[in-house]
C-alpha cells in the first residue's frame, strides 16, 4: 500500500444525468468548474483515495500527471510496517544551486 497523505480524486459522477467521467487530480487543486458535469452542468459528486494498492485504474500516469509535488515524500505500508520515501529525482529542479 502506497499513502500519498492528500486525496486524489480518481473518478467524478453525476447523479442527475449519469455521467461518470475517469479523473486523476488533487483534490486541492481541483476548482468547482473541474468538477461540472460535461452534459448537464451540475456539480458532480467526487470518489477519492489517498492511498493506492495496486488495481487503481489510473496508475498509467506518473505522480506528476495527478499532482504529486515533486521532491515529495510519500509513505509505503505493509501491516504494522511502514517506510518513507523521498521522491528525490527532483532534488536539482527544486533545490536548484543548494540541492549539492
Amino acid at each position: 500500500m502506497l499513502d500519498f497523505h492528500r486525496e486524489i480524486v480518481y473518478r467524478m459522477e453525476c447523479k442527475q444525468c449519469d455521467v461518470s467521467v475517469a479523473a486523476s487530480k488533487l483534490l486541492g487543486k481541483m476548482t468547482e468548474s473541474d468538477a461540472a458535469c460535461p452534459k448537464c452542468g451540475e456539480v458532480m459528486a467526487i470518489d477519492m483515495c489517498h492511498s493506492i494498492s495496486g488495481d487503481e485504474a489510473f496508475l498509467d500516469k506518473t505522480f506528476a500527471e495527478i499532482g504529486i509535488p515533486a521532491f515529495d515524500i510519500v509513505s509505503g505500508r505493509c501491516g504494522m510496517k511502514e517506510r518513507f520515501y523521498e521522491l528525490s529525482g527532483d532534488r536539482a529542479a527544486v533545490l536548484g544551486n543548494i540541492a549539492n
